[in-house]
């Protein structure tokens, strides 16, 4: 099963760079790390949560990543 994850790179209001991710196969997921890194296998890690508590076997899931900054 093929997963979307959008990685957008943003200021916040203190002025630190962050990097989130938002997934349009999960309605409301979103995970944050400042480093890009980080970011990545957080996202993954937390992606898998919600689709577990539906049932959802995740261990073939893709990961399909998009970069906006």
């Amino acid at each position: 099963m093929p997963v979307t994850l959008i990685f957008h790179r943003e200021v916040t209001q203190s002025g630190d760079r962050v990097w989130w991710a938002e997934s349009p196969d999960l309605p409301g997921f979103y995970a944050t790390r400042p480093h890009l890194a980080e970011a990545l296998p957080a996202s993954e890690i937390a992606a898998r949560d919600p689709l577990r508590d539906q049932g959802t076997d995740t261990s073939g899931l893709e990961f399909n990543y998009q970069f906006h900054q």
